[in-house]
């Protein structure tokens, strides 16, 4: 009798674990699939609104538009220029506008910021007409697209050969520096015009942009 009345109770409590243990299996689960759910639901709220913000717009380059050279009494605008089908230095075909390699530097920028200049064109006095005037410490005036304006001071002025240009005044790697550059000289038409260029550094203190890291073919020094 003892031994059947443990019997039934070993059994009840037994009974009673496993409907326990299968009731709170199924709560267990049932939490975990809520769970999961708000997990998901937020991640597609999330994803919608990421959806739905715009890209923040690509902001232009800063490059130079402007040139001011007060000794020569000279202001002209200034534009972008590549390497022409022959591999030399674009040039403008307008006395009053200055071209700048765009696959250098920009002006107070590291590397070498080239800007070249007719001395004439068809007739018309250009704006590096008696660039060769210039002296150290002159100043010369730079005006961006953002508006802002950098004063740079010639460092040195020289004349050469145009078949002996040194490279390094068409190099856009090295210290920062801006070189200005234009004909000058004897004028022979039948061996291509102007036979001397003039070559004028200027320095500017500050940071500026980055530069393409290439060198721009000696034989880009450009003619009148």
């Amino acid at each position: 009798m003892r031994w059947t009345t443990r019997f039934l109770i070993w059994v009840s409590v037994t009974g009673l674990l496993v409907c326990a243990s299968v009731f709170g299996s199924g709560l267990l689960h049932r939490h975990y699939r809520v769970v999961n759910e708000r997990i998901a639901e937020t991640v597609a709220k999330q994803t919608q609104t990421a959806q739905q913000v715009p890209p923040a717009a690509a902001q232009p380059p800063v490059i130079p538009v402007e040139i001011s050279i007060p000794r020569l009494h000279r202001e002209a605008p200034v534009v972008p220029v590549g390497l022409d089908a022959s591999g030399r230095m674009a040039t403008v075909p307008n006395a009053g506008v200055i071209a700048w390699y765009e696959g250098g530097a920009v002006p107070g920028g590291p590397g070498n910021a080239i800007l070249a200049g007719h001395r004439d064109w068809a007739g018309e006095l250009g704006v590096f007409w008696q660039l060769e005037s210039l002296r150290k410490g002159d100043v010369v005036l730079v005006r961006f697209s953002d508006g802002h304006v950098l004063s740079l001071t010639v460092a040195s002025d020289a004349v050469y050969n145009a078949n002996f240009v040194p490279a390094s005044a068409m190099n856009v790697r090295g210290a920062s520096r801006t070189t200005l550059i234009t004909c000058v000289g004897d004028f022979i038409r039948s061996a291509g015009g102007y036979q001397s260029r003039v070559v004028v550094t200027l320095r500017a203190t500050g940071h500026g942009l980055s530069l393409a890291d290439h060198t721009v073919p000696h034989s880009a020094v450009m003619d009148a």
